[in-house]
């Protein structure tokens, strides 16, 4: 739970100071700490059981009121190696009137990062919750082209991101002083 709520790395569990506190305190293992692999599935394990609760939700939902007006962020970015990535998180008002946010994941996409490539990487996420983009309303994205135009080649309505464009604006007003 801490590598997963606290957003660490699953490599944490390799460091060596980890290991000797886990070890001092008794935890079992030759190495005080749990191995890589074991994290990994721990959190794969944990993935399928959110899933599969959201997928009884959106059961659950489908047809009502409160299902035909879900939204949902997107971005997708490319790292400092050069490898793309896309997240979605689902927003929607359930039939408690409880105001849900599910991300759905943040997914490597090998493929281009334009807007064919992230609407295929979003649509992806998507259906491993059962959601399609007919269960959408709207999408929040940031401001970029791809982004844009991704939204809509799902068929999505759009808005931008308020912050992302604040930010961009700011950036540029600090790149264009002396």
């Amino acid at each position: 739970e801490w590598v997963c709520f606290n957003m660490r790395p699953v490599s944490i569990v390799e460091d060596e100071g980890l290991q000797n506190i886990l070890s001092f305190l008794g935890y079992p293992g030759e190495t005080g700490a749990p191995m890589r692999k074991t994290i990994n599935k721990k959190i794969e394990e944990a993935k399928q059981k959110c899933l599969e609760k959201l997928k009884a939700t959106f059961e659950r939902l489908r047809g009502q009121f409160f299902s035909k007006y879900m939204s949902c962020t997107m971005d997708g970015w490319t790292s400092q190696a050069k490898e793309a990535f896309i997240t979605v998180t689902l927003h929607f008002i359930d039939e408690y009137w409880d105001l849900c946010s599910c991300p759905l994941g943040v997914k490597f996409w090998p493929d281009k990062h334009d807007a064919k490539g992230l609407a295929n990487g979003a649509v992806a996420l998507l259906l491993e919750s059962d959601a399609t983009t007919q269960d959408i309303y709207a999408a929040t994205h940031d401001s970029c082209r791809a982004q844009v135009n991704c939204v809509e080649e799902m068929g999505l309505k759009g808005q931008r991101c308020a912050d992302h464009s604040g930010d961009l604006a700011v950036t540029d007003a600090i790149t264009g002083l002396p």
